[in-house]
C-alpha cells in the first residue's frame, strides 16, 4: 500500500471518529428534564363523592335489569318519562315493600330514597314486554 492509501485512509478515520464524538455529544448534551409522574387529579375524592359515584354506577346495572318481575313486586323503567314505576300487589304490600327493598340493597346498597322519579302503585303488575 502506498503512502497516499495510507494517509487517505487515516485521515477518513479521523474524520469518522470525529463525527462520532460529535453525534454522542449532541445527544448527551443538556439538561434532561426530570421523570415525574403527574397526578391525574390533585383534588382526591371525599367518601361521600365516592359515595355518589357508587350509587350511579349501581344505579347504571339496576337499568341493565329493567323491566323486573319479583314475587310481590315489579319494577319498569320509561325512558320516555324518566320515570320509575314500582307495582307491588296489593294483597300482599308488606311483603312487596320488603322484597323491593331487599331487592334495592343487594343492587348496589341503593335504598328507595335514592329515587326522584319512583311512581308506587299499588296493584297487580303488568306483564312483562320481552321484547
Amino acid at each position: 500500500m502506498s503512502n497516499k492509501a495510507l494517509y487517505a485512509l487515516f485521515a477518513m478515520s479521523v474524520v469518522l471518529i470525529i463525527c462520532l464524538i460529535g453525534i454522542v455529544l449532541y445527544l448527551n448534551s443538556g439538561p434532561k428534564p426530570p421523570v415525574t409522574a403527574k397526578p391525574v387529579n390533585n383534588n382526591p375524592i371525599t367518601k361521600g363523592q365516592q359515595s355518589q359515584q357508587d350509587k350511579g354506577v349501581s344505579a347504571g346495572n339496576l337499568l341493565n335489569k329493567l323491566p323486573y318481575r319479583g314475587k310481590n313486586f315489579s319494577l319498569y323503567y320509561s325512558y320516555a318519562k324518566n320515570e320509575f314505576t314500582l307495582y307491588i300487589n296489593p294483597s300482599n304490600k308488606d311483603a312487596g315493600n320488603k322484597e323491593f327493598e331487599e331487592f334495592l340493597t343487594s343492587n348496589g346498597g341503593l335504598t328507595r330514597n335514592w329515587f326522584n322519579n319512583l311512581i308506587t302503585i299499588y296493584k297487580t303488575p303488568p306483564l312483562i314486554n320481552t321484547q
